[in-house]
């Protein structure tokens, strides 16, 4: 018989043995529970428009930008930069972890555009009591890795920070350059100020953000590569 994973049921038996859960992350019921709650409201963020379109003339509804959408992109985008600027694979994944959960206060302080951040930005305290009460839901010593690596990517200045941080600007000049692609508008000035590579820290950012400057059709340009068109 074999498993949808691709193993026969006795080799993925094999491949599991020994795999046993220490101590201290065994998880009681209730923090089982809690896990669950926790990961229902993170998902609100599948269904959270992101807030700085408002300015750009936003999409119709159909191909409206998410805060989960967006932090899948930055993720990646963390990946790629940590290795183009010399990180180990294991420094850049730490840097994935960061993207992961940067946006974790989004489903209790709503998303804010440039503007509304200049005016009324997220004290350091108040986004600390924000996770704290978010990361409550979940096991303890899991609760507290979430909030180290959300708290690191927002406010720290370690390298993987700041890689977050560029790949944030990034995944969002790729997206407006696509909207705009796709006919939404979005006024020529402030499409140079999203691709301006003034914008991020790293020189594999800068990099990037202008390759992205220069490239046409990015909304279809994958399918035309994969088709050899």
């Amino acid at each position: 018989m074999t498993t949808k994973g691709g193993l026969p049921e006795k080799e993925r038996k094999e491949v599991t043995k020994g795999m046993e859960t220490k101590s201290e992350m065994r998880v009681r019921p209730d923090e089982l529970r809690g896990t669950v709650d926790y990961l229902s409201e993170v998902s609100v963020l599948k269904r959270t428009p992101r807030a700085g379109w408002r300015f750009a003339g936003p999409p119709v509804e159909a191909e409206q930008d998410y805060v989960a959408s967006h932090s899948f992109g930055v993720a990646q985008l963390a990946y790629i930069l940590g290795r183009m600027e010399g990180l180990k694979q294991v420094e850049a994944l730490r840097s994935v972890g960061l993207a992961v959960f940067h946006d974790n206060d989004e489903t209790r302080l709503p998303d804010r555009d440039k503007v509304t951040t200049h005016y009324l930005g997220i004290p350091r305290e108040t986004f600390s009591e924000v996770l704290r009460d978010q990361i409550s839901l979940l096991p303890k010593e899991i609760g507290e890795e979430i909030f180290e690596l959300a708290m690191e990517a927002n406010f720290e200045e370690s390298p993987e920070a700041i890689i977050v941080r560029d790949a944030d600007i990034l995944e969002a000049s790729i997206q407006a350059k696509i909207f705009h692609e796709r006919g939404f508008t979005i006024p020529e000035d402030l499409l140079r100020r999203y691709l301006d590579s003034d914008r991020v820290q790293t020189r594999s950012a800068k990099r990037l953000m202008n390759a992205l400057r220069l490239r046409k059709d990015l909304a279809t340009r994958w399918l035309k590569g994969s088709l050899n068109v």
